[in-house]
């Protein structure tokens, strides 16, 4: 006869939420975690520096990067998402092309996600292409459209009304340009214009009515996921200078696409991972039980 002794311990980790707020900076709604903050001392580095426009109401607020507005900031992700304007070609030539550049407002250590971003194009008859440096270099593109007898499909974006392409790894900085093809004209009734931008794929379902009007014509803008990462090294190399590695206890470092790193709990911890104190809610051991078989 054997019997069975479950140990269980906690250790969750801790976030306190006032001698140690700077692990819970907000603007307006938005959280701020740290490696980023608000205020002298309260972000990792001066890439990570937010402001916040206290002189409008609270619920409006959001914090600035450079000349952008965040609306999040995900820890685990390592992604922030802003906002960018939309390409358009109306009718009487009424054509906005855009260039997109991060490079001026962010280090390199932020990069358009490959991963969370599609280049998306919406319109009848419609070309829309993404070009580097310049925008005679053609990186990527789709054409949306619509065929006699086809109909577009709501929450379908795969080439009638509507085509999304991949963009590549490391992207900082490009332009975007859309129109009507040449051999086949739109159809000014029922599509007044085309539009292309990059997208936060989960943000965006296709809906049949955007070949009517997209965001008020493309007047408006839509939300782009933007990769960071604490270091530009390699984590084997960031390893090597302890008093610059940004990762704290219990972590692993992570590398992406994109050059950098950055940092993540171990397996069966939870807190935060760019803190070293347990006081800041550094990566702790979850709950866990261990079974013992006593014979």
């Amino acid at each position: 006869m054997s019997t069975i002794i479950i140990i269980c311990r906690n250790t969750d980790g801790c976030f306190p939420t006032n001698s140690q707020a700077w692990l819970h900076n907000k603007c307006g709604n938005v959280s701020i975690p740290y490696p980023f903050g608000i205020g002298e001392g309260c972000f990792l580095e001066e890439s990570f520096e937010l402001r916040c426009h206290n002189s409008i109401p609270v619920d409006r607020q959001k914090p600035m990067h450079g000349g952008f507005y965040v609306s999040e900031i995900s820890i685990a992700g390592g992604y922030m998402i802003t906002d960018f304007s939309i390409s358009t070609h109306c009718p009487n030539n009424q054509i906005q092309n855009f260039g997109y550049s991060i490079a001026d407002s962010f280090s390199k250590k932020f990069t358009f996600s490959a991963t969370r971003n599609k280049l998306t194009a919406i319109g009848c008859n419609t070309y829309a292409y993404l070009g580097l440096n310049s925008s005679t270099y053609t990186a990527v593109g789709c054409m949306p459209l619509c065929n006699r007898g086809v109909v577009s499909t709501n929450g379908s974006c795969t080439g009638s009304g509507c085509c999304q392409a991949s963009v590549p790894a490391g992207l900082r900085k490009f332009t975007l340009t859309t129109g009507s093809l040449n051999e086949i004209q739109a159809l000014p009734s029922s599509n007044p214009c085309s539009y292309a931008f990059l997208v936060e794929s989960n943000s965006f379902e296709f809906f049949s009515s955007y070949l009517q009007n997209f965001k008020d014509n493309g007047t408006e803008s839509v939300p782009v996921a933007i990769d960071w990462k604490v270091g530009t090294e390699t984590c084997w190399k960031a390893q090597r200078n302890s008093k610059s590695y940004a990762c704290g206890p219990n972590t692993e470092c992570v590398e992406g696409d994109a050059p950098g790193y950055r940092c993540e709990c171990k397996r069966g911890h939870e807190g935060h991972p760019y803190s070293n104190r347990t006081t800041d809610g550094r990566c702790q051991g979850n709950n866990y039980c261990i079974l013992l078989e006593i014979r």
